[in-house]
């Protein structure tokens, strides 16, 4: 889900209301994300509990049988695809914890922060606990309904979570958000041609021109292309930017740090280019299916994939292994895009504490039922992963999160026109990197 650039001015007007709700929390408060298919948005009735087909528990009715009153969370998600996962993990919670209830709700997209920050100023029925994209952060922090926690003697470390993990949920230097799970772009390699695993995009062109030398009738003769990847996506092209790529400094939230034209990230635009002559890909044509099946079928060496894939691949059969974003060379240091789904304790809760216990539960102690359920990795580490997964996480790891800067309007579309320009070489590479950091310039100002 990604919220549109209008809920700015209704944010705005609740800003300071917002951050008085955020001083009255005691530390542990956070923020949330997320993003899927949704169904209607869920409506507000006379005595103040939501409903949308579940049923739900107003406080009237939250008496136990001993007269002493229950905790009861309202728990907000936004994608279909966690359903199975949060009403397991409710139900387990539940279980564990008699004293709590918890309604579980998935709602529309639309208008999702502008009913959270309604309720909550209300203090009707307020959500307690709610999913966010980590991009969304800025505008659930500004409006107050997300709070910075503590870290220290948390289970929040990049020792559990990773790099990448704690950086999607940091905001102006503090932690307002607790990682779920996420999303990257990876390499992936067919074990049957390749020994050595590439560290940089150097080692994947040395490796397509030594087959050249392999004798006829070889298993190499299978392969159509060393190397395939859908050049029409930004999100499997981002690494093609370099390092030197800086929007928003290592958390994406700093608006001092933007500089995207500059020397290296000219020369690694340049070596993108170079691969169009050599790989021969028409981005019109091939898509990421393509290549996954292309990969699937053995008619590829490399390509790249994404964590939601890795039920696929790994029920084709095909014996393949996962690897960090290769750097562009040894001088030229590179990484993928991650985007990093979160939850959200809202600072307006009548229950910070036990919703903050709710939280951990469902992104660290309950975390080895997670891929099975979902088909996504969590993004903590603690669970009994595999060979495939810890590519993937070092990947992760080494990743770059999206940024959370809420006036970047048209960011990724403008990004993508000037990826596809590149490699259309329409345009001089300095040129359109000035172009671009003008763009970036004025939509933060």
């Amino acid at each position: 889900m990604k919220l549109r650039r209008g809920l700015v001015l209704v944010m705005t007007a609740v800003l300071i209301m917002g951050a008085a709700g955020c001083q009255k929390q005691t530390k542990g408060d956070d923020t949330a994300l997320g993003e899927g298919p949704m169904n209607a948005v869920a409506s507000q009735s006379e005595n103040g509990s939501l409903e949308n087909g579940r049923e739900t528990v107003s406080q009237e009715e939250s008496m136990g049988t001993e007269g002493i009153n229950e905790i009861v969370l309202n728990f907000w998600y936004t994608d279909a695809g966690m359903t199975e996962y949060f009403t397991d993990a409710v139900s387990r919670y539940q279980k564990e914890n008699p004293g709590v209830v918890i309604n579980l709700r998935m709602v529309a997209s639309t208008g999702y922060l502008e009913n959270i920050n309604t309720q909550s100023i209300r203090q009707t029925n307020a959500v307690d606990v709610y999913m966010l994209h980590n991009e969304d952060l800025e505008q659930a922090y500004l409006a107050g309904l997300a709070c910075a926690y503590e870290p220290e003697g948390t289970v929040y470390t990049t020792e559990n979570f990773g790099r990448s993990a704690i950086r999607a949920v940091t905001y102006d230097n503090k932690q307002i958000a607790y990682p779920l799970y996420f999303n990257s772009s990876f390499l992936i390699y067919n074990k049957a041609y390749v020994t050595d695993v590439p560290a940089t995009f150097d080692d994947i062109l040395n490796f397509s021109n030594n087959l050249e030398y392999e004798e006829e009738g070889s298993i190499t003769d299978n392969i159509e292309k060393t190397f395939i990847w859908p050049v029409s996506d930004y999100t499997f092209n981002y690494a093609f930017l370099s390092d030197g790529f800086v929007v928003g400094g290592l958390n994406g939230d700093d608006r001092s740090q933007i500089n995207v034209s500059n020397d290296t990230v000219a020369a690694s635009l340049e070596y993108y280019q170079s691969l169009y002559d050599y790989f021969a890909i028409d981005r019109h044509e091939v898509d990421y299916e393509y290549c996954l099946q292309s990969f699937i079928d053995g008619k590829n060496a490399f390509t790249f994939a994404k964590t939601g894939d890795i039920p696929r691949l790994n029920e084709s059969g095909v014996d393949y292994g996962t690897a960090c974003m290769p750097d562009i060379s040894n001088t030229i240091s590179a990484s993928s895009l991650s985007y990093t789904q979160t939850l959200v304790v809202n600072p307006y809760s009548t229950h910070v504490s036990e919703a903050q216990k709710f939280v951990q539960a469902l992104t660290y102690e309950y975390v080895n039922e997670f891929y099975g359920k979902t088909g996504f990795y969590p993004s903590c580490k603690a669970w009994n992963y595999d060979e495939i997964a810890a590519g993937v996480y070092a990947n992760y790891a080494d990743s770059t999160p999206m940024p959370k800067m809420m006036t970047l309007g048209d960011y990724y579309i403008q990004l993508e026109i000037l990826l596809h320009t590149v490699w259309d070489d329409n345009g001089e590479i300095n040129e359109l990197l000035d172009n671009f950091q003008n763009f970036i310039t004025i939509q933060i100002n």
